[in-house]
């Protein structure tokens, strides 16, 4: 089984944001949304540090440690 590749474009992970909060505001108060506002909040990472990279400057919005980890690995 191979893994899809990860989008390197800021404007899919902004989508995803996008998306994410979207489904969290269907289904608000619940287990659910809190899920789907993390996932919008890590999305909202990724688009800010792949813009980053891609203009040399550091990124506003970090990934916790263990998290940023995870995903080198991921990419890796």
């Amino acid at each position: 089984m191979t893994l899809p590749v990860m989008s390197h474009d800021s404007e899919y992970y902004r989508s995803e944001v996008e998306r994410c909060r979207e489904l969290a505001a269907a289904v608000p108060g619940t287990e659910f949304a809190r899920r789907w506002r993390e996932l919008a909040d890590q999305y909202a990472i990724l688009a800010e540090e792949v813009d980053a990279a891609d203009t040399g400057r550091v990124p506003i919005l970090r990934m916790p440690m263990q998290q940023a980890q995870q995903h080198q690995q991921r990419k890796g």
